[in-house]
């Protein structure tokens, strides 16, 4: 898992009247926040969060992917996402993410912090990058499977077969 942690002068920084604007309060929790943030704050962490992990799976696939973002639960993060991405006609998970519970962000002694994690599913990645159907093949001991990805070259183009 990797997280990124902002404080109220970074995130807010640029932004028309930013100074006035806050990264906690004391309110109530709900489907969209956590009890210690405000909204402003959690809008710009949300499209920060969604805006870099895009631009992370687009680096890593190419443009023209169909990417969805579907509400889950995850136990330290509050909102949190799953991306999904269209895979041979259907939606494969391929990360999950949110906004760090403040409990823990507090913990490790970043009080003034509020930041985002997420986690991505190695299997889910290699099972686009070479074409494998099902990710219970990674637990295979088929050597049907394992030799296809004994190569003497790194760089060479290895799909599923």
């Amino acid at each position: 898992m990797t997280d990124v942690e902002f404080a109220d002068n970074f995130l807010f920084a640029g932004m028309k009247d930013g100074e006035s604007l806050q990264l906690f309060e004391q309110s109530s929790r709900s489907a969209y926040k956590q009890e210690t943030h405000t909204m402003e704050a959690m809008k710009l962490i949300e499209f920060d969060l969604k805006q870099t992990l895009t631009k992370l799976v687009t680096h890593i696939f190419g443009d023209g992917l169909d990417i969805r973002w579907v509400d889950c639960y995850f136990p330290f993060t509050h909102p949190s996402f799953e991306m999904e991405i269209n895979f041979h006609g259907e939606w494969l998970e391929v990360l999950g993410c949110g906004v760090m519970e403040q409990q823990l962000v507090n913990s490790a002694g970043a009080q003034d912090r509020i930041g985002w994690a997420f986690g991505l599913g190695l299997e889910r990645l290699a099972m686009i990058l070479y074409d494998i159907p099902d990710i219970r093949l990674f637990w295979s001991e088929d050597e049907r499977f394992l030799k296809q990805f004994r190569v003497s070259d790194i760089n060479q183009n290895v799909k599923f077969q």
